[in-house]
């Protein structure tokens, strides 16, 4: 089957290691607007990639960057429709070290039979 893999700026997994959460869910959307979560990061059609940025070269005070992919394998037996898919991560504050979550979700994508 086919592979949805949108990759999106995501800070390092170790800020928040989610014990009672997830890092991804798949969403189908619904008619009305509303959401139904199909996977979540512990299923075994979709993948967590975390990739540590390379250090700033040109020393503007960045530290890092890095990026995240989530990958879904998409079942055949899965409904046709619109998804997305979405990242939750936790944001470090240098000045604090205190850590804010964040999610972010990919653009609506379709899914054929």
């Amino acid at each position: 089957g086919a592979i949805a893999k949108p990759p999106s700026p995501g800070p390092t997994p170790r800020h928040n290691q989610r014990p009672r959460g997830t890092f991804l869910t798949v969403e189908r959307i619904n008619a009305d607007g509303t959401t139904k979560v199909v996977a979540y990061d512990g299923d075994w059609e979709t993948k967590f990639h975390w990739q540590a940025g390379k250090e700033d070269p040109l020393d503007l005070g960045f530290t890092r960057t890095s990026e995240a992919t989530l990958e879904w394998a998409i079942p055949s037996d899965v409904v046709p429709g619109s998804y997305k898919m979405c990242y939750f991560g936790d944001h470090l504050l240098s000045h604090t070290s205190k850590a804010i979550p964040f999610t972010g979700c990919s653009s609506v994508f379709q899914v054929t039979a």
